[in-house]
């Protein structure tokens, strides 16, 4: 618990430190307005290659599996995508510690320039129709999810910290996740 409020405080004080580098982005050229329908879907991602190694389950005492390997509640997720543009391939190790690979649509709202939130839709297989036992999943008495093919769905914070670095954060039902972001 006390992990998970002190990543809440740092993301949260890192996008206040962001927001006053770049406070409105008013400038003296006239920049084009985008109707509220465009800001709400988000522009297209940049290119790049995640790698989030480590995660936890929002109710990690119920869900921990003697398969995992676990320091304080984190487990590992083993999360690795690249994405061009909006379109990214992952490849991940499920809970039941067995890998899945996904297929995402994202996009992303740039509040700063140094700090985004990511989000998409998306497909995938690796599970077999074990979601469909598992509490708190969105759906879960569905033909979406007691299948071999599932939808996945989910938000990702992103703050970069140096060029193309960043800290990178991918929340989604019942799990968070942590790594680092390389824009190519």
């Amino acid at each position: 618990m006390k992990l998970r409020l002190i990543l809440i405080f740092a993301f949260c004080y890192l996008n206040a430190v962001a927001q006053q580098e770049h406070p409105n982005n008013t400038t003296t050229t006239k920049k084009e307005k985008k109707s509220f329908l465009k800001k709400l879907w988000g522009d297209p991602l940049q290119s790049s290659i995640t790698a989030m190694p480590i995660g936890l389950h929002t109710d990690f005492d119920k869900h921990g599996t003697s398969k995992r390997s676990t320091i304080n509640g984190l487990h590992e997720a083993l999360y690795f995508a690249a994405n061009y543009k909006s379109i990214e391939l992952a490849v991940f190790q499920n809970s039941f510690a067995e890998p899945v690979v996904a297929l995402f649509y994202k996009r992303a709202w740039n509040f700063t320039k140094r700090f985004s939130v990511n989000f998409g839709l998306g497909i995938m297989y690796g599970y077999g129709g074990k979601l469909r036992n598992t509490e708190g999943i969105p759906l879960r008495d569905t033909f979406l999810i007691k299948g071999d093919i599932n939808p996945v769905t989910g938000f990702e914070l992103d703050y970069r910290v140096y060029k193309k670095w960043s800290i990178h954060s991918s929340i989604a039902p019942r799990i968070i996740i942590y790594g680092v972001r390389y824009t190519l």
